[in-house]
């Protein structure tokens, strides 16, 4: 059967007699006219057979132009469709089919790296770049370069650039694999032998649990060193004798040696124990102290309790005489009938004293002493507001300059109030009872109750709720800030490392404080490795750049993309010698550049492993500029361009 998929059916005399397909290269037999196709001639011709139509022995034949012209203008569709619809819908004739399979995109295709994967000329592109297990690939921590099934499976394991967590379980992650036995020295986790090892005790401890084994197994201890003090008198006493027994003539004896090492291993024993009970000492003495301190301050506590249960007493007494001093104004109010006269100002109702003045004087209850302060509740810690009635010496126009105004137009009465907030102390007790009796005086007079605005103790604005009055006035409610960047955190921006000469030899890093893309952008920051990174390992400085985790990540666009440039600034002029771009963009991984989730950096960076060479910072003093100043280098960041 043919390889070919015709579009219409295949005529008989484009098709071979022996192979039932077409015709590509149709020959005529001179003996009967049959048409069969070359590949068929020249298997016949190779194996003297004869005629496969009718039988003659001398099989002679010739190129039948006119069949292969038909056969040429046959339409077929591309031998990559398949019969699902799918694959290549390219359709046209046998003489245009080479043509078309040179440049078709679903046309079979092998990876250059020879991973039997099944690609077509479409795919093998990005099979390459992105898919191939076996493509080529840079290990970000070092500079090893191999297949990227390799890198992931055979080198992250022994890389000693890779980030690994500390084995002992101290918290510490991001380690590089190399630094894992300085940072055992320093880990607080790291298992050590008792102090007392020499002494029998077989314990092994993380250095930050050291000092709770010490006071968990004091008596432990004592008795280790007790034994090990009388096996080594043992052994004095034995060596005494022997010694007495021996040659002196000769010098020191072996034994005389051997008891002069115990004693030193003895002497050694005590001192350690001596070490331990002092320290054990101060311990003790330091909680004796904290104790004593603590008992103290419980001491005081109960004192302030005591004093604010009094002034609660006191309180409620005074809050049941004001509530009698209500009812008697109440009743004397209904018995006076007095009406504010019509058309008068505000200030007038201060101007009125002599019935008033006569009236509060002898409603005026029993003093209390003046430092017994009322408590504040919770509420009124935060605003506290106090009405006063006006001084007495003060004329009219003076309060009112402090007064919150209200006016009433139901009848033309008006009334003047004046407030004050206050959000440090309590009000005095005789302080607050007149200003009761004066809220309660406004009361009785028959007009509407006033409201009286309070403030926010942090913003000191007032607060959302209406002034109501007959004027309808309000007020604006409080305006929220929102935080923003501080200018020295955006472009450009100056950094400087310190410590360079040190951080090169004991091969550490830096990381920059933290800077802003723009205004409400992107927080980012800066990783400089002296000794070098990955092919800059030993010969450059690397630089990358570290998204963090910003207080404006919500209303940002992720992935980050952009281009950061960085500069490395001369000194003594304060000039740009040295000057690249770190571009994020598509090719950059989402661990990278994208969002990060927990506080602090993300998890890789991006940037240049050959930022400068030191061969550069060290011939810069021969060129005049002045990289390295007081063992330090100076970066700017000039511009951050954000991608949208």
């Amino acid at each position: 059967m043919s390889t070919y998929d015709f579009i219409n059916p295949l005529p008989d005399e484009c098709c071979c007699l022996v192979t039932k397909g077409v015709l590509l290269e149709p020959h005529l037999t001179l003996c009967c006219g049959a048409h069969i196709s070359k590949q068929v001639v020249d298997q016949y011709k190779a194996g003297n057979r004869p005629c496969p139509n009718c039988g003659d022995p001398e099989l002679s034949t010739v190129l039948d132009k006119s069949v292969q012209k038909k056969v040429l203008e046959l339409k077929l569709w591309c031998p990559n469709n398949n019969s699902s619809g799918g694959g290549c819908p390219w359709q046209g004739t046998v003489a245009e089919l080479d043509a078309h399979l040179a440049a078709c995109d679903h046309e079979s295709a092998t990876c250059p790296h020879a991973c039997d994967a099944p690609l077509t000329r479409a795919t093998v592109e990005s099979h390459v770049e992105h898919e191939c297990p076996r493509r080529p690939t840079n290990c970000k921590y070092c500079s090893y370069r191999g297949a990227f099934s390799s890198l992931i499976q055979e080198h992250h394991p022994v890389c000693p650039g890779y980030p690994v967590t500390c084995p002992n379980g101290c918290g510490r992650d991001r380690i590089e694999r190399r630094l894992l036995p300085s940072h055992a020295e320093e880990c607080t986790m790291a298992a050590a032998p008792c102090s007392f090892s020499s002494a029998g005790c077989a314990a092994k401890v993380s250095k930050s649990r050291m000092q709770q084994h010490f006071d968990s197994n004091v008596t432990s201890h004592l008795s280790l060193v007790a034994s090990k003090q009388a096996e080594i008198m043992r052994q004095i006493e034995s060596l005494k004798k022997m010694s007495l027994g021996s040659d002196s003539t000769d010098g020191p004896s072996k034994i005389e040696r051997e008891l002069s090492e115990v004693t030193s291993r003895l002497e050694k024993l005590e001192e350690q124990w001596s070490e331990h009970l002092a320290e054990q000492s101060q311990l003790v003495s330091s909680l004796q102290s904290a104790l004593s301190e603590q008992s103290e301050t419980i001491g005081k506590l109960r004192g302030k309790i005591n004093e604010q249960e009094k002034q609660q007493e006191v309180i409620a007494r005074l809050e049941n005489q004001i509530e009698e001093l209500h009812k008697m104004f109440a009743q004397k109010h209904d018995k006076t009938g007095v009406e504010q006269p019509k058309g008068k100002k505000p200030s007038d109702a201060i101007e009125q004293p002599a019935a008033r003045k006569a009236q509060r004087e002898s409603l005026t209850p029993p003093s209390e002493p003046d430092n017994i302060q009322p408590k504040a509740t919770k509420n009124e810690r935060k605003t506290s507001v106090q009405l006063q009635p006006p001084p007495r010496t003060s004329p009219p126009q003076q309060v009112h300059e402090t007064a919150v105004a209200e006016q009433h137009h139901n009848d033309s009465s008006q009334q003047s109030v004046k407030s004050s907030v206050e959000t440090e102390k309590p009000v005095a007790s005789e302080q607050g009872i007149k200003a009761r009796m004066k809220m309660y005086e406004n009361k009785s007079q028959g007009s509407e109750r006033q409201s009286v605005p309070q403030q926010n103790p942090i913003s000191k604005q007032p607060s959302s709720d209406n002034l109501k009055g007959g004027s309808g006035a309000t007020v604006a409610p409080k305006t929220l800030q929102t935080s923003k960047v501080k200018p020295t955190q955006l472009p450009p921006v100056d950094l400087i490392m310190t410590d360079f000469a040190e951080r090169k030899d004991n091969e550490d890093f830096w990381f920059s404080d933290p800077f802003y893309t723009h205004q409400n952008g992107y927080k980012l920051c800066l990783k400089v490795i002296p000794a070098g990174l990955g092919v800059g390992t030993g010969k450059d400085v690397s630089i990358s750049v570290y998204v963090m985790k910003g207080e404006f990540d919500d209303s940002l666009k992720w992935p980050f993309k952009g281009d950061i440039t960085l500069q490395l600034l001369d000194w003594a002029k304060d000039e740009v010698h040295c000057e690249k771009v770190i571009s994020f963009n598509d090719k950059v991984d989402l661990d990278v550049s994208g969002r990060v989730a927990k506080e602090g950096r993300a998890e890789f960076g991006w940037g240049h492993p050959e930022f400068v060479s030191h061969a550069e910072l060290a011939s810069g003093r021969a060129k005049k500029i002045e990289y390295l100043c007081n063992n330090s280098l100076k970066f700017r960041v000039p511009k951050i361009v954000v991608n949208k």
